[in-house]
């Protein structure tokens, strides 16, 4: 084994010829592999009869090892391997870039029943406690316990981030709060090595728990947490504690829970605390929980700037092109599935719904080949890819709500669906969104059903969803949150569709009233709102004079945010000109016309030059390459719309 060892250790070359200049050395070189290859095959074929400690062996020679009984379907052999703690630890630190393998057996052995991730936390926890008991036997923690400890919270820092990166969230909360145990604060405070590596980990509890929706237990630790670099003065001390990563797991924390003003807060402090001891994979991750906030406070062209730098980071670390070239799928990291749905994110609120379909779709095909897809279903339940299925699914919902052509949206969430009710709890908050969005697009189809049954079997469908939503929401959020009312907001258009027009004002007042209280007036959410009650006022209930009122706000709102191209406004010019038709106001009705018109042509304008508004243009060889940290931050602050 030793000498196999030793001759094969450089692993599996991708290309054999490449860079070659010799006829020969190509020959050789194809002959090695080929040998290469037969050894992996002899080793893998045997090991039903012989154990062998492949723990020893280099981890990129194990990886191949271990992909060899992946292509060759050894199940129980491979799980039996990857279940030992230390390995796949080690395996986790020092792939030698082979992550998105790793990531790749993880997925197929949990697809294939074995529960992987539980496994390593009860192996992480006992190894913690084994080591906490080392310690209390001691008369006086030892130099080597202290360092055994930073050692275990480093390898439970790096197996934790590896388990978030695929969305295993319970089981990375379980290993870093099993972690945080080894600090011990009546020998540890103060203690310049082991205290920056709890303030870490406590960091990437928070993103997980955040992730996860555990909000009550997120917002304890962001207590904790903020009053810890307060008093410690972490802020001045960013060689040993990166705030930065902090503050922008504050910004996921309220934006999570729809409390913007807070997010943006803490998005433009963690963007004035990025350093040079910023890890380059979190500052891509600053920059997208800024520019999503910007997103949400109506700054488009902030937004637009920080999601260009991510781009260059990204082009930077992984060779990242405009085609989105997935290929070599081996070079890249998850945050690159994150980059693409943030940009899908921002094309679809600048009103670019093209542009966010292909971005959304690009997120989905990246996360599909990264964690590899099921033999049989095509399908593996990933939590990261499900939410790309599900936000693809609503991108086409918007596209062709006025065809009413959704078979790839429904496609799209029944997939989702199943693979989030698979993983989570049934009152779970990650379920809302799949739920809401499933509940939209059988309303639609209901709403064409032209044979009756059908039609009112659909829209019960849709209110069962649209309720249980609603209550999951209202159970973790509260009454008065953006969430809630937009889901008020969805019933009252439900009901509308069920001829149940008093409900319907009902719920759309409630969402109204909602939404101004925690967004003012002139928010884009709340001109929907009055967009809904509107078209009930003027289609079903006839009352013309209220309908014209929300009519007019919905159109001022939606012009003032996104300026008279804005797709929006098509329904509301519509909705007015009939009032003002059936109203016999032809003056007005014929100023409305007119402004229609104009709408169209801008919006046909804008269409034409959707390419200027194109992201990827920041990775082509023309563009100026990625700022330095201090000029990102000072380009920002100078031009930003809102002060904090």
């Amino acid at each position: 084994m030793s000498q196999f060892n030793a001759d094969l250790s450089p692993g599996r070359p991708s290309n054999p010829c490449s860079g070659s200049s010799s006829a020969s050395r190509c020959y050789f070189e194809c002959c090695s592999l080929k040998l290469y290859n037969i050894c992996l095959k002899s080793i893998v074929s045997s090991m039903k009869k012989v154990e062998y400690n492949l723990h020893c062996l280099p981890v990129r020679l194990q990886i191949d090892l271990y992909l060899e009984m992946f292509m060759n379907e050894h199940w129980n052999i491979l799980g039996t391997y990857l279940s030992n703690l230390n390995n796949f630890v080690n395996l986790v630190m020092f792939n030698e870039g082979q992550r998105q393998t790793l990531h790749m057996l993880l997925q197929r052995l949990m697809d294939e029943g074995f529960n992987l991730t539980n496994d390593l936390c009860k192996y992480m926890a006992k190894d913690v406690a084994s080591l906490l008991e080392a310690v209390q036997k001691s008369n006086s923690d030892s130099t080597l316990l202290r360092k055994s400890r930073i050692r275990s919270m480093k390898r439970g820092f790096a197996l934790a981030g590896f388990l978030m990166e695929a969305g295993w969230y319970v089981e990375a909360e379980r290993i870093l709060s099993t972690c945080l145990t080894l600090y011990l604060p009546v020998i540890d405070t103060g203690d310049s090595s082991i205290e920056p590596w709890t303030f870490r980990i406590k960091t990437r509890l928070l993103g997980s728990l955040v992730s996860y929706s555990r909000f009550k237990e997120a917002t304890v630790l962001y207590d904790e947490m903020l009053s810890q670099i307060e008093v410690n003065n972490y802020e001045n001390r960013k060689d040993q504690f990166d705030v930065a990563q902090a503050y922008s797991q504050f910004a996921c924390l309220f934006a999570a829970q729809s409390l913007y003003k807070e997010a943006y807060k803490w998005s433009c402090k963690a963007l004035e605390h990025i350093s040079p001891w910023t890890p380059r994979i979190a500052l891509i991750d600053i920059l997208l929980t800024a520019g999503r906030s910007c997103v949400i406070k109506r700054d488009f062209e902030s937004a637009d700037y920080l999601l260009r730098q991510a781009l260059l980071v990204a082009k930077e670390m992984f060779n990242l092109d405009e085609k989105c070239d997935f290929q070599e799928i081996s070079r890249f990291h998850p945050i690159v599935g994150d980059l693409l749905i943030a940009m899908g994110y921002y094309y679809h609120n600048v009103d670019l719904l093209s542009q966010s379909v292909k971005l959304y779709l690009y997120a989905l095909n990246f996360r599909k080949q990264y964690f590899g897809p099921h033999t049989l279903t095509e399908q593996c339940i990933n939590l990261p890819l499900a939410l790309a299925r599900q936000d693809l699914a609503f991108e086409y919902y918007i596209q062709e709500y006025s065809t009413g052509h959704f078979d790839m949206s429904l496609y799209h969430i029944e997939l989702a669906k199943m693979s989030l009710e698979t993983l989570l709890p049934p009152d779970h908050h990650l379920l809302t969104n799949v739920l809401r969005i499933k509940a939209l697009i059988i309303e639609e189809i209901a709403i064409d059903n032209m044979d009756m049954v059908g039609r009112t079997e659909l829209l019960m469908d849709a209110h069962k969803l649209h309720r249980r939503a609603l209550d999951i929401t209202k159970s973790l959020l509260g009454e008065e949150n953006l969430q809630t009312a937009k889901h008020y907001s969805n019933l009252g258009r439900l009901y509308q569709s069920m001829h149940r027009y008093e409900d319907s004002e009902v719920f759309q007042l409630l969402s109204i009233e909602i939404k101004e209280k925690c967004l003012g007036k002139d928010d884009y959410e709340v001109a929907q709102s009055y967009g809904f009650l509107a078209s009930l006022y003027c289609y079903d209930m006839e009352l013309y004079p209220q309908a014209e009122n929300y009519y007019l706000k919905a159109i001022e709102i939606g012009t003032k945010v996104f300026g008279g191209a804005y797709s929006g406004l098509e329904f509301e010019y519509q909705g007015i000109i009939t009032i003002y038709t059936r109203n016999g106001e032809d003056e007005k009705a014929q100023e409305y016309i007119k402004l229609f018109r104009s709408w169209k042509a801008q919006r046909d304008s804008m269409v034409a030059t959707i390419t200027q508004k194109n992201l990827f243009t920041s990775l082509s060889d023309e563009s100026p390459g990625l700022l330095n940290l201090e000029e990102i931050k000072k380009h920002f602050f100078s031009n930003r719309l809102h002060q904090i």
